[in-house]
């Protein structure tokens, strides 16, 4: 009893010849270009900047994730990565960014935005960033507050707005 075993090449043959019986084309020029996304990326909004300056030391970084819940990307091998060294979320749409300055202890903590957040959580947001920038370099001025129906906002009364929404 004899067995055979069938072998489809499924590459061109020797001489670039296809394998014969072969049905498959070249790939068309849908199959062969990348997948666009359907829905093209919004850029985000800058809200708010607090300049600071700091070596960056080990407990710099400490105080920056306790005190904002901030998640840092400070290792070497990032060094040269264009990611953000930092990031602490605000709500759904809006973030608290670490960002490199131009000097090498020249940083700033950036609120970017997606969406549409309300002028007090965003106040709030600047006030709580400038207050952690002022821990590593107090000569970071402190934001004015907003006027909110005659009175000043207070950080609590916007934790407790935005926890409402």
């Amino acid at each position: 009893m004899s067995t055979t075993t069938q072998v489809r090449r499924t590459g061109p043959g020797r001489g670039g010849e296809r394998p014969a019986g072969s049905s498959e084309g070249p790939p068309s020029p849908v199959q062969a270009a990348p997948v666009a996304a359907a829905v093209t990326a919004r850029r985000y909004r800058v809200m708010f900047a607090v300049p600071f300056q700091t070596a960056m030391s080990d407990a710099d970084i400490h105080r920056l994730n306790s005190v904002l819940g901030m998640d840092t990307h400070l290792h070497p091998k990032l060094r040269g990565s264009p990611a953000s060294p930092g990031l602490s979320r605000l709500d759904f749409f809006s973030g608290l960014f670490l960002v490199r300055g131009d000097g090498p202890q020249d940083w700033r903590l950036e609120g970017r935005t997606w969406g549409a957040p309300p002028p007090e959580s965003v106040q709030g947001w600047h006030l709580v960033a400038a207050d952690a920038a002022r821990l590593l370099d107090p000569t970071v001025p402190v934001p004015s507050r907003l006027e909110t129906h005659g009175r000043p906002t207070t950080i609590g009364a916007l934790s407790r707005a935005t926890a409402r929404r």
